[in-house]
Order: structure tokens, then sequence, then C-alpha cells
């Protein structure tokens, strides 16, 4: 049964020349902060495997995001910083607030947005976000996936276009 199954998983699955996006042992130890996190997908399929995960987003968007990690039997925590927690984040209130560091106690390790910048209203207030979450100097790596629906969306904010920006 052993072999038979190594002999599918090398040829269904070989083994890729490239190293893997993420390190398990670095995010077993790492807190994420999820912007945009919608309904709630890279919530269940990351918490498990980190230290802790807050998911945020609009308000009527972490309502479906509840439903969806309670189906999935994952309990979520009142405040950041252990389990899951849930927070609401507005990236146009953060983008009008002048403040740009962080002085938030929680300080996270990884940020991810993974297709939430669907147009180019949404860039500079993202960037404002990420600009709040990170630190000078900090080892935070925040990670911005965007589907190019628009190039208007990247060329109009080149600190989103480039990959080299402050976190």
């Amino acid at each position: 049964m052993y072999f038979g199954r190594h002999v599918l998983q090398q040829h269904h699955f070989p083994p890729s020349l490239c190293p893997p996006l993420f390190d398990a042992s670095l995010l077993a130890r790492a807190s994420i902060l999820e912007l945009g996190c919608g309904t709630g997908l890279l919530a269940i399929l990351l918490s498990p495997l980190c230290k802790s995960y807050t998911a945020s987003d609009l308000m009527i968007n972490l309502r479906l995001c509840s439903r969806n990690l309670k189906l999935n039997s994952i309990d979520v925590t009142a405040g950041p910083g252990c389990g899951v927690s849930m927070e609401e984040i507005d990236w146009f209130d953060t983008s009008r607030d002048s403040r740009t560091d962080s002085g938030f106690s929680m300080n996270y390790d990884l940020i991810l947005a993974v297709d939430c910048v669907f147009n180019e209203a949404l860039a500079l207030p993202l960037i404002s976000t990420l600009n709040r979450y990170c630190s000078l100097g900090s080892r935070t790596v925040a990670l911005v996936i965007v589907e190019l629906r628009s190039s208007d969306v990247v060329s109009d904010s080149p600190d989103l276009a480039n990959p080299l920006n402050r976190c």
C-alpha cells in the first residue's frame, strides 16, 4: 500500500524545484493579519498552521467570514494575538488618519492582502493601511496578490507596483 501511494504521489505531484512559499516552522510561530478576508477561506486554511490569525474586513464581510469559520469548527477569540480573531479595518478610515506609525500592541509577522484590490480607488488606501501596520525596520512581510483586472489599478499607484516597498 505504501509503495502504491508513493508511486501515485510521484506521478501526480512530482517534487518541485522551487522552494515552498512558507516555511512550516516559521509559520507555526507567525502572527498573521489578513486585509480583506472576504469569505474567510484563507483564515480557514492558514489559521491552524500559525500562532495567531487576524481576519479583517468591513463588518458586513466579517459576518460571512465568522459564519464560515464556525461551520469549519474554528473558534474566534475576542482579540488579536491568540488563535483566530476578527477586526474591522476600513482602509479609507486608515488612509484619512494622519498617523502612519503602527501604535498598536500587536505586531504581525505576515500581512496578507489577496485579490482585494479590484479598482484603482482601493490602491492608495491599501498602501496607507500597510504603512500603518508595518513599522520601518520591522521584519513584517507584506504579501499583496492582485489579479490585474485593469492596468490602472497598479500603474496609478507606484508604491503598489513596486514589490520592495516599506514593509
